[in-house]
């Protein structure tokens, strides 16, 4: 990974958002009255950064700071908004971000997620539990897009590079007067509204997958889970076998992929030898 993937995961990491605040402020608006200030932060602070020669180098930093910053909270502003509208609950995860900033970068696991039925099914198929405020988190464990708190592996390299590519140009554009400035503020905005783009996708399938899975029941009468058994009974263990022989017919059909096939087969596995 480059040093400014690196700058961007590290960036990523220290991230640290409001949700509930930022549920509670933007919940209620349309998604124009919210993102239109946004875009001008953002096209300000570029402007600012490229504005004089040489001294954008020193403002790298903090302007990148301030645009994943910005980034994050449009983001979740958005899922505010869908979420409340669509929902009249919180749907916000910490792990949104991290699957925005995949899909938006190009990543083809977390836009087959998106896209697919299959592919949302995921994380239920064999009976897995999931919670309303766990969707993000499992979806990006799963898929390898998170780990910890951290933008992990290919994709943390992914959004780094994408991000890098452009703001390279920005940089060496910052050393012509006034031309920097404007390419400055350009970028800024380019990004902002790609990610806001990617957010909408990405909260649309969220929104979707939660009322079809019943997540805001299951959540408003959660109850302490039982022990699990020492063993699971012989016609769980066969239910499981044939969601596995299941899975290998959609392979071979070519309707789900190795990588998820993979997938849905450790989890059922867990499930088999849990106890």
């Amino acid at each position: 990974m480059s040093n400014f993937g690196q700058m961007v995961v590290n960036t990523f990491e220290n991230l640290t958002p409001d949700l509930q605040g930022i549920y509670d402020a933007h919940k209620t608006k349309t998604l124009n009255e919210f993102t239109g200030p946004q875009s001008l932060s953002v096209l300000a602070s570029g402007a600012a950064s490229g504005a004089l020669p040489g001294l954008h180098l020193l403002g790298a930093t903090a302007d990148l700071a301030f645009l994943m910053n910005r980034m994050a909270v449009c983001c979740y502003g958005i899922g505010a908004i869908k979420g409340h509208q669509a929902l009249k609950v919180d749907v916000l995860e910490r792990e949104d971000f991290a699957l925005i900033l995949a899909l938006w970068a190009g990543d083809e696991d977390v836009a087959r997620i998106v896209s697919s039925k299959i592919g949302a099914d995921l994380l239920v198929v064999g009976g897995a539990k999931v919670g309303l405020k766990a969707v993000s988190k499992g979806i990006g464990h799963q898929l390898g897009v998170i780990s910890g708190k951290k933008l992990a592996g290919k994709v943390g390299a992914k959004v780094g590079a994408k991000i890098g590519a452009k703001a390279g140009a920005k940089f060496a554009a910052g050393w012509i007067p006034v031309l920097g400035g404007v390419v400055g503020a350009g970028v800024n905005a380019y990004f902002l509204s790609d990610v806001m783009a990617a957010a909408q996708r990405f909260y649309d399938f969220k929104v979707e997958f939660i009322r079809e899975h019943g997540l805001i029941q299951a959540h408003m009468t959660a109850a302490p889970a039982p022990a699990l058994p020492a063993a699971q009974p012989a016609d769980e263990q066969g239910g499981i076998i044939g969601e596995l022989h299941r899975l290998g017919d959609l392979r071979s059909k070519q309707i789900i992929t190795e990588t998820e096939f993979e997938l849905l087969k450790a989890n059922l596995l867990r499930t088999l030898t849990a106890g």
